[in-house]
């Protein structure tokens, strides 16, 4: 088995394992030396050494989706006739900026000796059949296209090299199952933020009511005071409310909006109520709170 194959054969097992096996069991046989010499005379150029291989392993797939590169479906030696490239490379060419940021050498500039690998509908991954080096395709970027890998054995290898890392994860869609490139950096900030909000959680559970209730106060975080609202008892219900007080008006009121009909206040505390309606601009806190307080 060459190195193609090889590759194949690790990706293959990595799918298998992962919940991917209808990615597998859509791939094509190979094609035979003949089948790929009748495309080269077809084209009236050689193939890449590495997209030979790469055909003779598998010839593209059987159905379309399911596709064996990232969402993208590989592409059958029967289907090379495309007339796009002028279009790409021109689109890639528009300023020394955009052909920097393509990579496309001069003889690719030239070039019409341009194969797809891998496609889903205009995008996906191309060879220039002069060079040999493989280039992303994006008609909608600037540039559309951009360079991937030296070669198409190299392209392969990163590419079986950041499956079997656990570099991709399958996700349903493109037909039954595809692979998306996994986001280590916003995985690892979630995490953080998961754990940071599961201390915070022990963090909280462990105050008292009424330390909860002072710590809500002096940041104005209504949600603090709520959760001392709720879990307050009978015992520390009076130093809780009283540290509630002793906030600025308008938080007392907008953490109290959802409690007014059920709470037990004095007058005195009932005005700050109503002192903090204004400040809100709730006239039915206002209502409500005078009201109480006048008895």
């Amino acid at each position: 088995m060459g190195s193609m194959g090889e590759s194949f054969a690790r990706i293959e097992a990595w799918m298998k394992e992962n919940g991917a096996e209808s990615i597998v069991d859509n791939l094509a046989p190979g094609a035979t030396e003949d089948a790929l010499a009748e495309v080269e005379v077809r084209l009236g150029f050689a193939l890449p050494s590495g997209l030979r291989e790469l055909w003779a392993v598998h010839d593209g797939q059987l159905a379309e989706l399911d596709g064996f590169y990232e969402s993208y479906d590989l592409r059958p030696s029967s289907a090379t006739d495309d007339d796009s490239f002028a279009f790409l490379v021109e689109a890639s060419v528009v300023s020394p900026r955009t052909v920097a940021a393509s990579g496309l050498a001069p003889q690719e500039i030239a070039s019409t000796a341009w194969l797809m690998i891998a496609a889903r509908d205009s995008d996906g991954v191309a060879v220039n059949a002069d060079t040999g080096r493989v280039f992303r395709v994006a008609h909608d970027d600037s540039p559309s296209l951009y360079l991937l890998a030296p070669s198409v054995d190299a392209w392969f290898v990163a590419y079986a090299d950041a499956v079997t890392n656990d570099d991709y994860r399958v996700e349903e869609g493109f037909g039954h199952v595809y692979l998306a490139r996994r986001d280590r950096q916003a995985e690892a900030r979630e995490e953080a933020s998961n754990l940071a909000q599961a201390v915070e959680t022990a963090r909280r559970a462990a105050l008292s009511p009424l330390a909860l209730m002072e710590e809500a106060v002096e940041g104005k975080s209504e949600s603090k005071a709520q959760q001392a609202l709720e879990r307050m008892t009978t015992k520390d219900r009076d130093a809780v409310m009283i540290a509630l007080f002793l906030g600025d008006p308008s938080f007392v009121a907008s953490v109290l909006r959802a409690e007014l009909r059920r709470l037990t206040l004095s007058p005195a505390q009932w005005k700050i109520v109503a002192i903090g309606g204004e400040r809100l601009g709730n006239n039915a806190i206002v209502a409500h709170a005078r009201r109480m307080a006048s008895g």
